[in-house]
C-alpha cells in the first residue's frame, strides 16, 4: 500500500447538499467511495368596452344589423355573392349556436362550392368603425363547418381595420382571421408576415359541431381560446407580440366569412361576432361563450376543502341546467375510484324533470386526504367538470402546531392556548434556545410580526403567517379576537430542527403534516432518547415526510413513511420530546396523529430497505399481512428499477401473512423497488423505496481533506465533537490543503454547525440516508457542502493495493450535473 494524495476539483457548475443524492462512476484507477392583466395605455389600463356585436337575430333580407344593447355602435352589414349582389344570408330559425328550442338564427354560408373559394361576405365600409388606435382587444366568435379545407388556400373568418388598406389577411392597421390548414387558424395584427398569433389543433376542427372563438392580444401576447356548445372554453395557445397598435383611423371597415375580394369564403355557419377594446380575462371569454351555450352547474360542494378538518362520512352537491335541458348522466371519481352507481338523488324544482338535482354519496372513509372530479352532462351532451381536494381528518385528532416548539432549554406547555399576545398558557413571543429548543444556524432571525418573536429572538426559527386554508379552530378564536391569526414554522434551512415535548395519547399512529414548499423535500420525524433540555441529545428516526410541492403559498397533506415509503406506525405514549429537521424550502403548519387504519395490508421487516447504505445482499426479504383478511399470492407484485419480477417470487407462511424472498439481486447496484400489496377485500397498500448492494472496499469522507499544510489522519472516527483520530475542528491552509475560489468572508465553512466548523469549506449536517458506521458511533454524518466552479480539497490516505472503479456520493441543486474532476498528486 502507498500514500497518495488525492485531488478533487470541482469544474462546474457549484454543487449545494440537497435531499437527492446519487452515485456517480468516475471510472478512475483508485479504490474509494466518498460521499457526499390588462394593457397599460397612457397609464391606464383598459377595460373591456364592446364596440361591436352581431346576432344575425333580424328579420330575412340583404342586410343584417348590430346589436347595440352592450353599447356597440349602430352598424349595418350587406350581404353579398361572390359577384356582389345583394342575398339572404339568413340562417332559418334555430340554425344558432342556441338551436331550434330558443329559435335563434346564425349568419348562413353553406354552399356547396366548399372552404376557401369565391363565394358570399357580410360587409361593411363605415365611419362608425373608425376606432382610433386599438392597443388592446378581445375578438370572439361562433363557427360551424360545412366542410373542412381541402389544401392551404384558407378561408377567411373575419378582417376588422382601417377601409383604406383593409384588403385581406395581414396587411396594416388590421386584425384578421383566418385558417390556414384544417387544424389551424392564423391571427394577423398589422403584419405582412405569416401570423402574428396563431392556434394549432391536435386534429382537424371538426365539421357539423358549433365551435367558439376567443381571442385576446393584452398588448404583449395574443392568446387563443377555443371551446364549444358543449365545452368552456380553454386557453390553447399564447403568442408573444408586445407593443401592436392597430390604427383604425376615421373610417372602418369589416368583412365576415370572407375577403374583400370574395375569393376566399367560409362554408358554413357564423354566430354572434363580437369585437371589445381591452384585454379579456379567462373568464371574461368563457362568460361571452356561456351566454349562448351555458354548461350544467355544479354548485355547494361539500366538504368543500377551504377550511381543513371537515370530518364527514358524506360528500354532497348541486347540480342544475340553467338551459333547462334535462340532466342525463352524473358521475364522480373518488381518489382515482369511480363511485357513480352509489350516488343518491334528490329532485328540486319541477317534478319530472331532472333539471335541478341534489347529489350525495356517503361513503366517504374517515381521516384521509381526497381528491374528487365530478361530471355531469346534460342531454345535448353539454358537459362541465369540477376538481378538487378536501380532507375527512377529525378536528379531535391530536394536533401539535408548528410554531409550539420548546422554549428555554427543554421548557413546554401542555395543551396551550393561542393567543395574540403573550400569556401564562401560551407559547406567543417565547424564544428557544439554539442547539437545545431549536437549530438554524447562523440564519437570520425571526421578524417582529412572527409568533415566536421574543425579546431577543434566541431561537431565529421565523413563524409568519400562515397563507393555508383556516381551520374552524382559528375561525373561532378570530370571532373572540380580531388579531389571532395561524402561523407557520416558514423558510427552513437545510438541516434546521425544532424539538416539541408534549404528552402524547396512547395507542398507535400514522402522522401527518401539512407542509407546503416550493421544490422537493424531506422533513424528517424523530424521538429524542435521551438529553432533553441540554445541548448534547441523542435522537431515533420515527419517520419521513416527503414534499413535492411547486409553491409555498400551497400547502398539502403528507403522511410520515418509513424506510419502504409505507405509512409509519409511532407509539409516542405519555411524555415524549420529537424533533422535526428539515431539508429545507419548506413552510410547516401543523402536525396531527391519526388512528392506524387497521384495515389495510402491512408490509414489514424488508430487508434491503435503503434504511442504511452499503446492504449488500443477492436476496430481498419481506412479509405481506393482514389483520383482518387474507391475501392471495397473485396479488404481491414486485417491481425492481422497474422489471416485475414477481413470476420469480418464493412464499412461505399463510394467506393472512405471507414471508416472500427474491433471490436474483445482483452485487454493486442501486436498486428503485416497489411492492404492491392487494388484500380480498380490494385493500392496497404500495410500497416505494430505494436500497443498494454496494460493498466498498474503501471509504474517505468527503469532510475529511487535508489540514494544516498536508497533514492528514488515516483511519479517522466517526465523530460529532472534538475527538483523537478525527478531522473535526480542523482548518486547511489556503491554496495547499484547500482552494475556494475568491470567495470571501464570512465563509459558508465558518459556522459552529458544521463538521470543520472554522474551515472556509462547508462541511454541513448531511441530509443522505445513514451509513451504519455512524450509527454504530452515534455520530452525524457531514458532507462538503456550497462548492463552487474550481473549488478543490486534497485527500491523503493509504490506500489499499489494486485496480479499481471510483464513484463520489454526491447531490446537487444544479440544473446541469456537476463535474467533479480527480487527480493523482506525485
Amino acid at each position: 500500500m502507498k500514500n497518495i494524495t488525492v485531488h478533487q476539483m470541482l469544474a462546474y457548475p457549484a454543487v449545494h447538499p440537497r435531499s437527492s443524492w446519487t452515485n456517480f462512476s468516475l471510472s478512475l484507477l483508485a479504490g474509494i467511495i466518498v460521499t457526499a392583466g390588462c394593457l397599460l395605455s397612457g397609464g391606464l389600463a383598459q377595460a373591456q368596452v364592446n364596440l361591436l356585436k352581431f346576432e344575425f337575430e333580424d328579420a330575412p333580407g340583404t342586410t343584417t344589423a348590430s346589436d347595440t344593447g352592450l353599447g356597440g355602435v349602430n352598424v349595418s352589414l350587406l350581404m353579398q355573392t361572390n359577384n356582389g349582389t345583394p342575398f339572404d344570408g339568413h340562417g332559418a330559425v334555430g340554425s344558432g349556436v342556441m338551436g331550434a328550442a330558443n329559435g335563434n338564427r346564425a349568419l348562413n354560408f353553406s354552399q356547396p362550392a366548399g372552404q376557401g373559394v369565391a363565394g358570399p361576405v357580410a360587409c361593411t365600409t363605415n365611419a362608425s368603425l373608425g376606432f382610433g388606435n386599438i392597443t388592446a382587444f378581445t375578438a370572439t366568435m361562433w363557427f360551424k363547418q360545412d366542410s373542412l379545407l381541402p389544401a392551404n388556400i384558407g378561408q377567411r373568418m373575419f378582417l376588422l381595420g382601417d377601409s383604406a388598406t383593409l384588403t385581406d389577411f395581414g396587411v396594416a392597421n388590421s386584425i384578421t382571421l383566418k385558417f390556414q390548414t384544417a387544424n389551424q387558424l392564423y391571427l394577423g395584427i398589422n403584419t405582412t408576415a405569416t401570423f402574428t398569433g396563431q392556434a394549432t389543433f391536435s386534429s382537424n376542427l371538426p365539421t357539423n359541431k358549433w365551435l367558439f372563438i376567443g381571442i385576446v392580444y393584452n398588448g404583449t401576447n395574443v392568446m387563443f381560446y377555443q371551446g364549444s356548445d358543449t365545452a368552456s372554453a380553454n386557453l390553447i395557445s399564447t403568442t408573444s407580440a408586445p407593443g401592436l397598435t392597430v390604427g383604425f383611423g376615421s373610417n372602418g371597415a369589416l368583412f365576415l366569412g370572407n375577403r374583400k375580394d370574395r375569393g376566399r369564403c367560409f362554408d358554413g355557419l357564423i354566430d354572434d361576432f363580437r369585437f371589445y377594446s381591452g384585454a379579456g380575462s379567462a373568464s371574461f371569454v368563457e362568460g361571452v361563450r356561456s351566454e349562448l351555450a351555458p354548461l350544467p352547474i355544479i354548485s355547494s360542494v361539500y366538504p368543500s376543502g377551504t377550511i381543513l378538518l371537515q370530518a364527514t362520512n358524506t360528500l354532497s352537491f348541486n347540480v342544475s341546467s340553467p338551459s333547462a335541458v334535462n340532466l342525463t348522466n352524473v358521475g364522480v371519481v373518488l381518489n382515482g375510484v369511480n363511485v357513480s352507481s352509489q350516488l343518491q338523488y334528490v329532485t328540486n324544482g319541477t317534478p319530472g324533470t331532472s333539471t335541478n338535482l341534489s347529489v350525495s354519496y356517503g361513503n366517504l372513509q374517515q381521516n384521509i386526504a381526497n381528491t374528487v372530479v365530478i361530471t355531469v352532462a346534460d342531454a345535448n351532451g353539454t358537459g362541465n367538470t369540477y376538481s378538487g381536494n378536501f380532507d375527512t381528518f377529525s378536528p379531535a385528532n391530536f394536533i401539535w402546531e408548528a410554531e409550539e416548539f420548546d422554549f428555554n432549554s427543554g421548557t413546554y406547555i401542555d395543551n396551550p392556548d393561542y393567543t395574540s399576545s403573550a400569556t401564562p398558557t401560551s407559547y406567543y413571543g417565547l424564544d428557544s434556545v439554539n442547539g437545545v429548543d431549536t437549530s438554524k444556524g447562523a440564519s437570520a432571525g425571526a421578524n417582529a410580526s412572527d409568533y415566536r418573536a421574543g425579546a431577543t429572538d434566541g431561537s431565529r426559527t421565523q413563524t409568519p403567517a400562515s397563507s393555508d386554508f383556516p381551520r374552524q379552530k382559528f375561525l373561532d378564536l378570530a370571532a373572540l379576537d380580531p388579531a389571532v391569526v395561524d402561523h407557520v414554522v416558514g423558510n427552513w434551512s437545510s438541516a434546521e430542527w425544532q424539538n416539541y415535548t408534549k404528552t402524547f395519547p396512547a395507542g398507535t399512529y400514522n402522522v401527518y403534516a401539512r407542509i407546503s414548499s416550493a421544490s422537493s423535500g424531506i422533513i424528517t420525524l424523530s424521538q429524542v432518547t435521551s438529553g432533553q433540555g441540554t445541548s448534547s441529545q441523542t435522537t431515533t428516526k420515527l419517520g419521513t415526510f416527503t414534499v413535492t410541492g411547486t409553491s409555498l403559498t400551497s400547502y398539502q397533506w403528507v403522511p410520515l413513511k418509513n424506510s419502504l415509503g409505507v405509512p409509519a406506525v409511532v407509539n409516542l405514549t405519555g411524555l415524549n420530546t420529537v424533533r422535526l429537521t428539515s431539508g429545507g424550502g419548506a413552510n410547516a403548519n401543523f402536525y396531527m396523529l391519526v388512528p392506524v387504519n387497521a384495515n389495510l395490508p402491512t408490509i414489514s421487516n424488508a430487508y434491503p430497505n435503503g434504511q442504511v447504505l452499503f446492504q449488500s445482499t443477492n436476496k430481498l426479504v419481506f412479509t405481506a399481512s393482514s389483520a383482518v383478511t387474507t391475501i392471495n399470492t397473485a396479488n404481491i407484485i414486485v417491481t425492481l428499477n422497474g422489471t416485475n419480477v414477481s413470476s420469480s417470487l418464493v412464499f412461505n407462511g399463510s394467506p393472512s401473512s405471507w414471508n416472500v424472498s427474491y433471490t436474483g439481486l445482483l452485487p454493486s447496484q442501486t436498486y428503485n423497488a416497489n411492492i404492491s400489496v392487494t388484500d380480498v377485500n380490494g385493500n392496497v397498500i404500495n410500497a416505494a423505496f430505494k436500497f443498494d448492494t454496494w460493498n466498498p472496499v474503501f471509504q474517505v469522507e468527503a469532510e475529511d481533506f487535508d489540514f494544516s499544510s498536508g497533514q492528514y489522519i488515516d483511519n479517522p472516527v466517526p465523530t460529532t465533537g472534538p475527538a483523537a483520530n478525527s478531522y473535526f475542528g480542523l482548518v486547511g491552509t489556503a491554496g495547499i490543503d484547500e482552494f475556494i475560489g475568491n470567495a470571501v468572508p464570512p465563509y459558508a465553512g465558518a459556522n459552529p454547525a458544521n463538521y470543520r466548523n472554522t474551515d472556509p469549506v462547508a462541511t454541513t449536517p448531511v441530509t443522505d440516508a445513514a451509513r451504519q458506521q455512524f450509527i454504530t458511533a452515534n455520530a452525524s454524518d457531514y458532507n462538503v457542502g456550497f462548492l463552487g466552479p474550481f473549488y478543490w480539497q486534497n485527500y491523503t490516505k493509504t490506500w489499499p493495493a489494486g485496480t479499481y472503479n471510483v464513484y463520489v456520493r454526491a447531490a446537487s441543486g444544479a440544473v446541469n450535473p456537476p463535474t467533479s474532476i480527480w487527480h493523482l498528486i506525485k
